[in-house]
């Protein structure tokens, strides 16, 4: 007698499809980390869309790149999987409910027309706020959202600028990667890869240029023995590469106006004569890697 198949509800399918898929693509980073024992972190990648195939383009250039960056001391499946999960906060805080999230994960979707960042008023360029974003491009519901944003962050969409609300991705991504080594430790999970302290700090920092800096890395005051074993590297290339590919991809530059931009952040930053001359040395190095660049 034959056995009907079992009937698999159709978003369930989809689900593992896109669970499958997403470790797939870890897997071709060579990375020994099993996605499905982090739950949290699985279902959060999932919401990413987007942004984790833009995590995954820049964790392909971090391994493509490896032989030129020479980072001695540094351990390249920690810098990869943190380029992998740098993102992770734009799905939420560590302590979002799955209708925060929803809400947070479409004001980081790219909107289906270029949303300009900056409002004319009185002939002055105003930053446009969060309210601005959303009636603009009908990415969320407003009344849903605003209320949603203002009780469970205190967020008010009528003054908060939206590049001060993307921004907060990265203290997000502190949190939830924090918790995730936390409760790794509390479980004392042996098998594959571990989600580091160093990790957690490197990849929350990927937007420090922007002095966004949620771990509070003294970066002035590491000692001059210390960089020379190159503590830091990890954290400014992962910086550079996050805005390589955004420049790239979402920003719509080719290689050689990519790379003046960010000698120009650099230029234009806060950090010591020291530091810059670091930055430069990995930006000269995506410079002299147009060609394989492009091949990613």
């Amino acid at each position: 007698m034959d056995i009907a198949p079992i009937e698999v509800p159709y978003h369930e399918s989809e689900k593992v499809k896109k669970e499958k898929e997403i470790q797939r693509k870890i897997n071709s980073l060579e990375l020994d980390f099993d996605l499905a024992k982090h739950e949290e972190l699985q279902e959060r990648m999932m919401e990413l869309g987007e942004h984790f195939e833009d995590s995954w383009q820049i964790a392909k250039m971090l391994k493509m790149l490896w032989p030129k960056l020479k980072l001695e001391e540094a351990d390249k499946s920690e810098v990869l999987l943190g380029a992998l999960l740098h993102d992770i906060g734009k799905t939420g805080p560590a302590e979002a409910t799955p209708e925060l999230r929803q809400c947070i994960s479409g004001l980081f979707r790219s909107p289906v027309n270029k949303f300009n960042i900056y409002k004319n008023v009185a002939g002055k360029n105003v930053l446009k706020t969060v309210a601005d974003f959303i009636r603009e491009t009908e990415q969320v519901d407003f009344i849903e959202c605003r209320e949603r944003l203002r009780s469970d962050l205190e967020v008010d969409i009528e003054t908060e600028t939206m590049i001060d609300f993307w921004r907060r991705h990265a203290d997000w991504s502190y949190d939830i990667l924090f918790k995730e080594a936390l409760e790794q430790d509390l479980h004392n999970e042996k098998a594959g890869q571990k989600i580091t302290s160093d990790l957690v700090i490197m990849a929350a920092s990927h937007h420090i240029l922007d002095n966004k800096n949620p771990a509070n890395i003294k970066i002035e005051d590491i000692p001059a023995s210390s960089r020379a074993l190159e503590i830091m590297d990890k954290y400014e290339i992962l910086a550079l590469a996050d805005k390589y590919q955004a420049f790239i991809d979402r920003g719509h530059l080719n290689h050689t106006e990519t790379i003046s931009a960010l000698r120009n952040i650099v230029e234009q930053s806060k950090l010591s004569t020291s530091l810059k001359k670091d930055y430069n040395k990995f930006i000269d190095i995506l410079a002299s890697s147009e060609v394989e660049l492009k091949s990613i």
